[in-house]
């Protein structure tokens, strides 16, 4: 009896210590997950922008960029799940609401929106923490890049540990996360 070994794209086979055999082109059932990229999001800054004040889509012009990172899918027989979650915040008093918008490279318009609202009198936290879900079907094997905007404040994990505005503390620990799924289809 052999062991099979998956690593997401092929099966290797092994029915003897020295005699692996690699099967490419490997066809995951539907509903199962082939691949999940996880990518760090550091703390920093950025320069306060806000998406305009009406009832249009937020366009990749817009807002401030805090995150951007090439993807390319394994396969185009997949769905992409992207999963995203971002503190945002001010160091100063800027602004009460904030939202965070999820792009890719070639479309101008935001694929998802969320937002929050802090209370900002001084002795409150002046911070949201925003998580994004989003489900699309893979483009197919080239790449494309996802970015991450920001409207409102003009900090990304910052910390509000003795509330007032927000600070850099807790050093590389305080960090989000840009999660890609690939489920088989």
């Amino acid at each position: 009896m052999a062991d099979l070994i998956l690593d997401g794209t092929s099966i290797i086979s092994k029915t003897g210590s020295n005699n692996p055999a690699i099967t490419s082109g490997l066809d995951f059932p539907a509903g199962h997950v082939i691949k999940k990229t996880y990518y760090p999001i550091s703390r920093g800054t950025y320069t306060h922008s806000n998406f305009p004040d009406d009832d249009t889509v937020p366009q990749r012009s817009e807002g401030s960029e805090i995150f951007s990172q090439a993807y390319t899918p394994s396969t185009s027989n997949c769905n992409l799940f992207i999963t995203t979650y971002v503190r945002l915040s001010e160091s100063s008093n800027i602004i009460n609401d904030m939202q965070l918008g999820l792009f890719i490279s070639d479309d101008d318009n935001c694929l998802i929106l969320g937002e929050g609202y802090c209370i900002g009198d001084g002795s409150q936290i002046h911070s949201v923490n925003i998580t994004l879900m989003h489900s699309m079907s893979s483009w197919g094997t080239t790449a494309k890049t996802f970015s991450l905007r920001a409207s409102g404040g003009n900090t990304f994990n910052y910390s509000n540990i003795s509330a007032g505005f927000a600070n850099p503390k807790f050093g590389s620990a305080f960090k989000s996360a840009f999660i890609v799924e690939e489920v088989a289809t």
